[in-house]
């Protein structure tokens, strides 16, 4: 599976400011491993509205890196709550931390 990612984004909200930028990244990547935890932690699906909560804030999330593919994956499991992937999900995040270099 090719990760890729966008900043664009991101570079729109922080005027161009690497700092802003890279506090943004820092923030991303300790919500987004807070998330996926969390959503492992669901050991059955007997919460759907959390389960979607999860996965919709970490779709967003997603968004606000410019990876399609964890934007996907979350639209996927949305629709179908009782197949979560939090290790997918995990390795994607993962990767795109690599991408980052954080």
């Amino acid at each position: 599976m090719e990760i890729s990612i966008d900043l664009s984004y991101l570079d729109r909200i922080c005027f161009g400011d690497k700092n802003i930028r890279q506090e943004l990244i820092a923030s991303w990547s300790e919500d987004t491993a807070a998330l996926i935890g969390e959503l492992k932690n669901i050991k059955e699906p007997s919460d759907p509205k959390k389960i979607f909560n999860l996965l919709h804030t970490l779709k967003s999330n997603f968004q606000m890196v410019g990876c399609g593919v964890g934007i996907q994956l979350c639209e996927r499991m949305i629709h179908e709550t009782s197949e979560t992937d939090a290790e997918q999900l995990e390795e994607i995040s993962m990767r795109i931390r690599q991408l980052l270099n954080i």
